[in-house]
């Protein structure tokens, strides 16, 4: 049966919403089954990040704040994120919650997707459909919504708030009304990512131009105090006014904004930067053609601008989802009169041709983490999951390590991170110090004996650091910091213990994995 004939069975609006959500869901699946054959039946997420918002999650169940139960730390990305997942780590199912919330709101994605591509082009024939149809399941590798599911962290949810956004912005600008969830969005965006401050402050602004002034003011108030009082919050536990994380991977705010044009002109350099630029022409376009839909485009510009200054295009497709989509969808509704007479004019089959190759090109990227994805997720099993199980179900006692995550879930014991991500004192110390002396110092102060590090930390190793061996990826490396783990014990008592306790925990690592211990040195 042809899918026009389906089309005309199940009605073309009906299919144009579920469609790209049931292919979704078998991709999904299909992904889901690999990454069980690859892990031995263990579900394990694409990036160990992850689980440092499952262990601030399961402390706050515990009426703390922190990866560790004896000291605060602001670990997590997300102001919200850590606090959704919380009360399901007192469940069976905790570990599955972050898959389960990023599917729901991917495929939450999807259908705005084509609600809004539907609201755009009002299809009036068969053609017209299968057209918005498949450009949304195109947008689903092209856009890396499938990837973001596994990767355990909240950017899924972060880009269904910026479609929403973007959904609300164009009933406004339709219905001169204010639908509450734009709002919503508004206020919510930020507490999940903060770079949805992007979208959010030119939407604000957009709102006053409008004349909303209340909804304005109601929301402006709203996201304000929300982000306020958790930055009150952080300084009232000497942290600042971000968390570690931002601190450390966000430039600009490391250096209270002095660096946004250095962090501009290394974006510029970028080549998943490169189609945005052609967007931000776009859009300036618009807004020189005296067009009604300036305002729309302006606020479009307004955001990729932002992102562009302050934002990033690295880490495996997760910091630029939510602008590359929004400013694509924006750019889709206001050429969509052009599109249209395209649409109208060419056949289904060349349209369709042409979408495949341009989608495919343009995003070469994230198509390439679509077929990587399972991988990425083994390179966490084969490596920080082991580490997890030595501490926890051997060792049993402090350690230290300098990528925070699967070893400090569901493990008591102390995890001291040399990053600083986990600790402020960590973090402080490396800022000051060249040597490697504050690593040993702060080692000894919290009684960690067992160090398990990368090779490629940029500090040497303190002299009396002994090397006991190193655990090496059985595959490829994709989303591991590194492809090697080096274990240091800091006493010849240390290195007697771990060294047994290695031997015999080597013999339960997974196929392809290996673990070379060093010979005891008299």
């Amino acid at each position: 049966m042809s899918l026009k004939r389906i089309l005309l069975l199940l009605g073309t609006k009906r299919l144009v919403l579920w469609l790209p959500i049931i292919i979704f869901s078998i991709g999904c699946g299909f992904e889901l089954l690999l990454i069980y054959f690859l892990n031995n039946g263990k579900l394990v997420y694409t990036f160990d990040d992850a689980y440092i918002h499952l262990a601030v999650a399961e402390n706050i169940v515990k009426g703390h704040y922190g990866v560790n139960l004896n000291e605060f730390s602001a670990s997590s990305s997300s102001i919200i994120w850590p606090f959704l997942l919380a009360p399901f780590t007192l469940l069976s199912i905790g570990d599955y919650m972050p898959l389960i919330i990023n599917f729901l709101a991917a495929t939450a994605t999807l259908f705005l997707l084509s609600k809004i591509l539907l609201f755009a082009f009002s299809p009036s024939d068969t053609k017209q459909s299968l057209v918005i149809c498949l450009l949304v399941i195109l947008l689903i590798p092209a856009s890396n919504l499938m990837g973001l599911v596994f990767t355990g962290m909240e950017h899924s949810l972060q880009v269904f708030l910026a479609i929403l956004l973007v959904f609300g912005l164009l009933t406004e600008f339709q219905t001169k009304t204010v639908p509450w969830w734009l709002l919503v969005a508004i206020i919510c965006g930020p507490l999940v990512r903060y770079e949805n401050l992007a979208l959010g402050l030119p939407a604000l602004i957009y709102l006053l131009f409008r004349g909303h002034y209340r909804a304005f003011s109601l929301t402006a108030l709203i996201l304000s105090a929300s982000l306020a009082s958790f930055s009150l919050f952080l300084y009232s536990l000497d942290f600042g006014f971000f968390p570690s994380s931002v601190i450390i991977k966000s430039s600009v705010v490391r250096s209270s904004g002095s660096s946004i044009l250095r962090n501009l002109f290394h974006n510029l350099k970028m080549v998943d930067a490169a189609l945005l630029y052609v967007g931000l022409f776009m859009l300036s376009w618009v807004w020189f053609s005296s067009s009604k839909e300036r305002i729309l485009a302006a606020w479009a510009a307004f955001a990729l601008s932002i992102h562009l200054l302050v934002g990033r295009f690295d880490w495996y497709g997760r910091y630029d989802t939510y602008i590359w989509i929004t400013v694509w969808v924006t750019l889709i509704y206001l050429y969509r009169d052009n599109l249209s007479r395209i649409v109208k004019k060419e056949s289904f089959y060349k349209i369709a041709l042409f979408l495949c190759l341009f989608l495919g090109t343009i995003n070469i990227s994230n198509v390439y983490l679509l077929f990587t994805t399972p991988l990425a997720s083994n390179n966490i099993y084969e490596q920080q999951y082991q580490m997890h199980r030595f501490v926890s179900e051997y060792y049993q006692a402090p350690v230290a390590v300098n990528d925070l995550g699967w070893v400090s879930y569901r493990n008591d014991e102390y995890v001291l991170d040399f990053v600083g991500i986990g600790s402020k004192q960590a973090l402080e110390l490396r800022r000051k110090n060249d040597d490697a002396a504050w690593m040993d110092r702060l080692a000894k102060e919290h009684d960690v004996k067992l160090v398990m590090i990368y090779d490629w930390f940029p500090i040497s190793i303190p002299k009396n650091w002994i090397l006991i061996g190193k655990l090496h990826l059985g595959k490829k490396k994709i989303t591991a910091a590194g492809s090697v783990v080096t274990f240091y014990a800091l006493d010849a008592e240390t290195l007697s213990r771990t060294k047994g306790l290695l031997l015999e925990f080597r013999e339960t690592l997974p196929k392809g994995v290996k673990l070379v211990v060093e010979k005891e040195k008299p």
